[in-house]
């Protein structure tokens, strides 16, 4: 971390150890006396790099929300949630009247999640597969290997191949080749991880909404206020706090397949093209 970095990442916790005081201070007034389910249980899901993290982090703020990131060791175990007894604990003892968790790991078990946990709604957050690919370089240097591993057997690399259908397989046998760069092989790992919203037939579910993280940078009172209202959360200003468009810098075109290229594009338009969003049936009459 650098010294310019550093008072604004000090700042930040601090602010965020306030809010978290403040909130836990308003639940348990609230929650006194009385024990009930919440009215919403949502899962935060995607492909990694793709502003799940953000999305996380702005839903906290509401005091409405129990959240449970990943990085949180009583809903998680190295980034992968914990059994279901342990969940349906951690549901049970929330203060929140909306339940949040990520699922990234287990994005091929949310229609099981959704149905376990009712009533029930998912963002599935996505990002330009460009950028996810800059991010992915510098952040996990083993994608582009254990995508190599996937053509061969898609079990082979726990839960990154979970869930991949049989289509989604060929179409990534048919586009991997001997010798690919590794800038390529990670925007296959984007492609197939986001063919996993269809694999899934989550595609069209009302309970889904898509959310581009590029849309929430460039105007986030309106795309996080439908956010929050799909959620049946109240919203203000100043929640979207710090969400700004990032600074434009020079950098080299990406190098990637062509293929595979036209393969991101194609997956881009269609998570573009959502469906109409339709607030979960439990939010419609939400306070």
């Amino acid at each position: 971390m650098s010294a310019t970095h550093l008072p604004h990442r000090l700042a930040a916790r601090t602010r965020r150890a306030w809010l978290l005081g403040a909130k836990a201070a308003l639940q348990s007034c609230r929650m006194a006396g009385r024990r009930q389910s919440p009215a919403l249980h949502v899962f935060v899901s995607g492909a990694q790099r793709s502003g799940t993290n953000m999305v996380m982090d702005l839903l906290e703020r509401s005091f409405e929300t129990t959240v449970y990131h990943e990085r949180d060791a009583r809903a998680f175990d190295r980034y992968r949630m914990r059994p279901p007894a342990v969940i349906d604990d951690l549901v049970a003892r929330a203060p929140g009247r909306i339940f949040v968790i990520k699922a990234l790991c287990e994005a091929d078990r949310l229609p099981e999640l959704m149905a376990r946990y009712t009533p029930a709604a998912t963002l599935w957050i996505y990002r330009d597969y460009v950028d996810v690919v800059r991010s992915s370089l510098r952040s996990f240097r083993r994608v582009a290997a254990n995508v190599t591993a996937l053509v061969d057997d898609p079990a082979s690399c726990d839960w990154m191949g979970r869930g991949m259908s049989p289509a989604t397989h060929e179409r990534l046998r048919a586009l991997h080749r001997p010798g690919m760069d590794e800038a390529s092989r990670v925007a296959l790992f984007w492609f197939i991880r986001n063919r996993l919203l269809f694999d899934t037939g989550l595609g069209d579910d009302p309970r889904i909404r898509r959310v581009r993280y590029e849309d929430l940078l460039a105007d986030p009172d309106h795309h996080l206020g439908a956010t929050f209202a799909f959620l049946g959360l109240a919203y203000r200003p100043s929640l979207g706090r710090g969400v700004t468009p990032p600074r434009q810098r020079r950098q080299q075109p990406l190098d990637l397949d062509p293929a595979v290229r036209a393969a991101c594009e194609e997956l881009l338009a269609e998570l573009d093209l959502g469906p109409a969003h339709h607030a979960p049936a439990a939010c419609e009459t939400a306070s």
